[in-house]
């Protein structure tokens, strides 16, 4: 999964609500950039530990194999917008949209194909997928697992972008594995 859309992954959490959240002075410097950066990398740790992306945005996902219905990794899909078949040439061939269907977009999202779909001839197996994904309003409970890691990051003086970061606490963990999206392990 790879974000592709314009401009960065919009923050759900601003430096104004965390100051709300966590109003302790000494955690909480002045400079709201320096909040935002570390908002930003807890919010994108809690998306993909989730399996959720919580701003929607537009992304992409490369499949393999022959199959009529597959399996988002993530939730919720609200669109799909492209979708791109590798030929033997090793070419991407744009295919249409015609009869492709996104079902349970919300919950459990799938890509299916139409019976006889004729992308897959003279092709890799290898599928291309573009996607609106991600939450119009994200779940409080992943806000606040964003609030709470980067309190803990800003309390510990992490430098955002260290390598090794610190194993989640409980709480955060506990709060992230409530709203974690799992996909069933199967094409079809």
């Amino acid at each position: 999964m790879k974000y592709i859309g314009a401009g960065a992954v919009p923050n759900v959490v601003s430096a104004t609500e965390f100051r709300r959240a966590i109003p302790s002075a000494e955690i909480c410097p002045d400079d709201d950039a320096l909040i935002e950066m570390y908002l930003n990398a807890a919010q994108e740790v809690v998306s993909y530990a989730s399996g959720r992306p919580l701003a929607p945005g537009e992304y992409e996902f490369t499949v393999q194999g022959y199959w009529r219905r597959w399996w988002f990794p993530c939730a919720p899909v609200s669109a799909i917008t492209g979708l791109d078949v590798m030929g033997v040439d090793g070419d991407w061939q744009e295919q249409p949209l015609d009869d492709i269907q996104l079902v349970n977009g919300a919950m459990e999202p799938q890509l299916v194909l139409p019976v006889g779909w004729g992308g897959f001839h003279d092709s890799t197996g290898e599928i291309r997928v573009q996607a609106v994904v991600g939450h119009e309003t994200p779940p409080l409970a992943l806000k606040q697992a964003i609030i709470l890691l980067a309190k803990e990051w800003l309390e510990a003086g992490l430098a955002v972008g260290e390598v090794e970061l610190p194993k989640l606490a409980f709480g955060i963990t506990s709060l992230i594995r409530q709203r974690r999206y799992m996909r069933p392990r199967e094409c079809a």
